[in-house]
């Protein structure tokens, strides 16, 4: 298969493409307000252009036709005329796709199937995010009827391993920080991990469902010892501390603030000590973010972990 980008670089992609995300809501805003129409006609992908990772296609919308003007990911007009690309991945990619050379307001759409209703992504310059094998198309269309030329620059590449993907792999905040007891600074993005835990509706630890992509960090107190974190992000945060990763009703805090952007803060104190397993969630969603705060009282043995980088930095 054909490479773009290092993945580095499509992390960086990532970035551009949300603070170009940013100047898109404040340009629609007013537009943002209300709920996705509805489309008379169904999308067509009959012509649909196949494309592979590495393409750079020089493209227009115009004389296209202008068969919906709703998708689902958005509410805004998008009254232009489409034009459809259709990109099949054999294996998971972080994907990124930029759009640019544009005169017009023209936006970029990735739907899982040939449904404006199936929208997985969007934005005016471009996006990036991991997604499954599969089919998946590219739409360009045009903002309140807009039509013009365009670059569409499509790149791929294989998602490095997440080490702390599953509480067997959690990484130990005891330590992390240099010292087995006292603050902690880590950036994460959960946009390559899996969906592996999910908290059900209405439960007693946030009272809403994390449906997103997690990672989870572990931490062994002492009798009197105390985690204090805060999660901050790009996306719908969810954040909960449990005693057992099979049973997530032995959550002992939890936070899950709406929503997009909005900070997640727990403080526990252990009165007769433990093992606890830090879930980074999402409410519905994946992305990046930071994850600070302070660990006090940690314990003199390291905590079993199925990765040695879980076990030696209680070490350090």
């Amino acid at each position: 298969m054909k490479r773009g980008l290092p993945y580095a670089a499509l992390l960086l992609a990532l970035a551009f493409a949300g603070a170009a995300a940013g100047g898109e809501i404040e340009k629609k805003i007013e537009a943002e307000t209300g709920a996705p129409g509805s489309n008379p006609r169904a999308l067509d992908c009959t012509g649909a252009i196949d494309v592979d990772c590495g393409a750079v296609v020089s493209g227009s919308n115009a004389g296209s036709p202008s068969n919906v003007s709703a998708y689902s990911c958005v509410s805004w007009n998008e009254s232009g005329g489409e034009a459809v690309y259709r990109l099949v991945l054999a294996e998971r990619q972080m994907l990124a796709a930029q759009l640019s050379d544009m005169t017009v307001d023209l936006d970029l759409f990735l739907l899982s199937a040939c449904d404006a209703g199936a929208c997985l992504l969007y934005g005016d310059a471009g996006f990036a995010d991991c997604v499954d094998a599969g089919t998946y198309y590219f739409v360009v269309d045009g903002y309140n009827g807009a039509a013009g030329a365009f670059t569409l620059t499509i790149s791929c590449a294989l998602p490095p391993p997440i080490e702390n993907e599953t509480c067997e792999l959690a990484i130990d905040l005891c330590g992390v920080g240099g010292e087995k007891d006292g603050p902690f600074h880590l950036s994460y993005s959960t946009s390559c991990a899996s969906n592996d835990y999910d908290l059900p509706s209405g439960n007693a630890c946030t009272g809403w469902t994390s449906s997103g992509n997690d990672l989870v960090y572990v931490v062994c107190l002492s009798p009197g010892g105390t985690l204090d974190v805060t999660q901050e992000g790009d996306y719908d945060m969810s954040l909960y501390l449990v005693t057992d990763c099979s049973d997530l009703s032995t959550c002992v805090a939890g936070s899950d603030n709406c929503c997009d952007g909005a900070d997640e803060t727990i403080f526990y104190a252990s009165a007769a000590g433990g093992t606890y397993y830090l879930i980074v969630d999402g409410f519905n969603a994946s992305g990046s973010g930071i994850l600070h705060g302070e660990v006090t009282g940690c314990c003199e043995t390291a905590v079993e972990s199925g990765s040695w980088s879980g076990v030696k930095r209680i070490f350090r």
